[in-house]
């Protein structure tokens, strides 16, 4: 014949709420904390979210918006590309100057 002991029916009970889903354990919470998910987290930020920096407006907010464009990007591209060749010229003329002045400042 089997005694019921209430205290018995309490630890199991206990045990179960103990193990259930709503209470985390240091095991789960370190499952869950990854070395990816720890440095992508920004701590610095007082809890302000992914908020950038407000949207600029006006003639500035519309410059701004042409040249983050792809064709503002392509032109910006061509200009650099365009000054490469004048650079190549400019800066052995200006050296021959250097060395035909004979001033030993320059």
């Amino acid at each position: 014949m089997a005694v019921y002991n209430p205290r018995l029916d309490l630890a199991r009970a206990a045990k179960q709420q103990a193990t259930s889903a709503s209470v985390q354990t240091l095991k789960s919470v370190l499952n869950q904390q990854t070395i990816g998910s720890t440095l992508r987290k920004d701590y610095t930020n007082g809890g302000a979210g992914a908020q950038g920096p407000p949207d600029v407006g006006g003639w500035k907010g519309f410059l701004t918006d042409v040249l983050e464009s792809p064709v503002g990007q392509v032109v910006a591209k061509a200009g650099e590309v365009i000054s490469i060749p004048q650079r190549l010229l400019i800066s052995p003329i200006k050296e021959i100057k250097d060395y035909i002045d004979n001033d030993p400042n320059t």
